[in-house]
């Protein structure tokens, strides 16, 4: 009898070994799921941050975008000057050209690599040779972008343009701080000055 009750008594403890490793799994699957809930959680703000610096530099990465756009123009329209060039709201591209009785404000479809007409006015046939863009003698605009940025580091470039005031070529750059204010930083092309921190 007695060696019933310990075969019994070994039995039972095998069973509850095997029953207590069996749980062990369980219990790390339950633990295993909050982890990668809250893994889940804090990689939220990781991707909205990535999201944020990747559209920083691609805003900060305009070079072959200026190149694209001017050649596209160019192309499609031999006949107009262009007078300026810009980033709307980092969303997409105007370029505002003339002859020497018209404006016209294009719109640059990237996906088609074509522009379509926004805007049609008059022109001053005075004022064609004071506006165009002197477009061999114009610099490379993330060069323009990092002379802006040294002078006001601390908000996230969302709008440039390019065109000419008095006779000089100036880019014009929006930085959105984080408080919501905007702040616009103007660069002369020809010596690379910061003229104006507009807050």
């Amino acid at each position: 009898m007695k060696k019933i009750t310990k075969i019994l008594s070994l039995a039972a403890a095998s069973l509850l070994a095997a029953c207590s490793n069996q749980a062990a799994p369980a219990k790390e699957t339950m633990t295993a799921a909050p982890e990668i809930t809250v893994q889940q959680t804090t990689q939220v703000p990781a991707t909205t941050s990535s999201v944020a610096t990747n559209s920083s530099k691609s805003i900060g990465s305009q070079n072959a975008m200026q190149k694209e756009l001017i050649e596209v123009f160019q192309k499609a329209y031999p006949d107009l000057d262009i007078t300026k060039i810009e980033l709307v709201y980092g969303t997409y591209y105007e370029v505002e050209a003339m002859n020497s009785t018209t404006e016209f404000t294009y719109r640059y479809d990237q996906n088609s690599k074509t522009f379509i007409q926004a805007e049609q006015d008059n022109a001053d046939p005075n004022e064609h040779n004071l506006e165009k863009l002197d477009l061999p003698n114009l610099k490379q605009v993330d060069d323009m972008i990092a002379i802006a940025q040294k002078a006001f580091p601390t908000g996230v470039l969302r709008e440039w343009s390019v065109d000419k005031d008095h006779g000089d070529i100036i880019w014009e750059f929006e930085f959105h701080e984080s408080n919501g204010n905007d702040v616009t930083v103007k660069v002369s092309n020809s010596t690379g000055q910061v003229l104006e921190i507009d807050r």
